[in-house]
C-alpha cells in the first residue's frame, strides 16, 4: 500500500467528527441514519455495528466492490466508506503481505454519519505521492480520479489487509503509536487475519480490550450496500441501550487481493 508519513499529520487528524465524501473538497460528515442489517433484518435499535464499503476507481469512476472477488494491481486508487448507528472511536490498521503493520486513520465519529478513508491531510499526502510513484502505471482512466481522495497499492503483492477496530473509548497503545511512532506497532501486538479471534477474548495481545461475538451481512453491489459488521446481542445486555462496552471492540478485516499486473 503506499505510504504517508503519519507523523507529518497526526496532530490534524485528532480534530474529531470531521471527515469527507469521496472527493478532494474537504467537508464535514455526512449525517445520514439508516439501517443496520443483519441476516436481512433491520437491527438497528437492538444491536450495535457499522456498514462498511470498498469503492475502486474503475474506468475513471468509482465503483463498489465486493473485496471477496475484487483483484488489486500496483497503482489501483481506492477508498473506505463507513457508518454506524453509535458513536465511538475508529482506527484502521493496515498489515501488509510482508506483515508491516501500521495504523493509518484513526477517527472519534459520531452516529448515522458517514466517513471515508482516507481524509483529511493524509489524503493529500496519498495523492502528492502517488504522482510520483505512479508515472506511467496509472491504470485507465485513473487521472478522472486522481484529485479525489484514495489510498493506492505499492507493487508488494500478496493480502493487504485492513483491519477497522471500532471501541467505545480510545485505545491508549494505538493512539501512543500514532502520535510518536508514525503509526508502527509491533507485529506482535496485531493477529494476524488467519488467527482466530475469539469472542469475549483479547482482540491483541498484551492489550485489555476485548472482541465482542460479531455477525455479517455480505456487500449487496447491486443494491448498493456495503458489509454489514454486527455487534451480536449478548444476555448480559439484555434491555441495556445498543452499544460497545469500555474495553470492548468491534473488530473486522477487509482482505484486498493484491496480484501482479498482466
Amino acid at each position: 500500500m503506499g505510504r504517508v508519513d503519519i507523523s507529518r499529520f497526526a496532530s490534524t487528524l485528532i480534530v474529531a467528527l470531521l471527515a469527507v465524501s469521496v472527493g478532494a473538497q474537504e467537508k464535514p460528515a455526512q449525517a445520514s441514519e439508516r439501517e443496520l442489517i443483519l441476516k436481512g433484518e433491520d437491527v438497528t435499535k437492538k444491536g450495535v455495528g457499522l456498514e462498511v464499503k470498498l469503492l475502486k476507481s474503475v474506468g475513471g469512476k468509482w465503483k463498489l466492490v465486493d473485496p471477496r472477488s475484487e483483484k488489486f494491481v500496483e497503482c489501483d486508487q481506492f477508498t473506505v466508506q463507513f457508518w454506524s448507528n453509535i458513536e465511538g472511536f475508529v482506527y484502521f490498521v493496515n498489515i501488509t503481505p510482508g506483515g508491516e503493520t501500521r495504523i493509518i486513520y484513526r477517527k472519534q465519529i459520531a452516529k448515522n454519519t458517514d466517513y471515508t478513508l482516507p481524509d483529511g491531510v493524509s489524503a493529500k499526502e496519498y495523492r502528492t505521492e502517488y504522482a510520483g510513484r505512479c508515472a506511467g502505471k496509472k491504470p485507465a482512466g485513473a487521472e478522472k480520479t486522481e484529485s479525489d481522495n484514495f489510498i493506492w497499492l505499492d507493487d508488494e503483492v500478496g493480502t493487504e489487509t485492513l483491519k477497522l477496530v471500532m471501541t467505545a473509548t480510545p485505545i491508549a497503545e494505538f493512539d501512543r503509536a500514532y502520535e510518536v511512532a508514525k503509526g508502527v506497532l509491533e507485529p506482535s501486538v496485531v493477529k494476524p487475519p488467519q488467527e482466530q479471534i475469539v469472542a469475549g477474548g483479547p482482540c491483541f495481545r498484551g492489550l485489555q480490550v476485548k472482541c465482542r461475538s460479531l455477525g455479517f451481512d455480505a456487500p449487496k453491489v447491486s443494491q448498493g450496500k456495503g458489509t454489514f459488521v454486527v455487534a451480536i446481542a449478548e444476555p448480559k445486555y439484555a434491555g441495556a441501550l445498543p452499544q460497545i462496552n469500555k474495553d470492548e471492540a468491534i473488530v473486522f478485516d477487509l482482505l484486498l487481493q493484491h496480484v501482479k499486473r498482466q
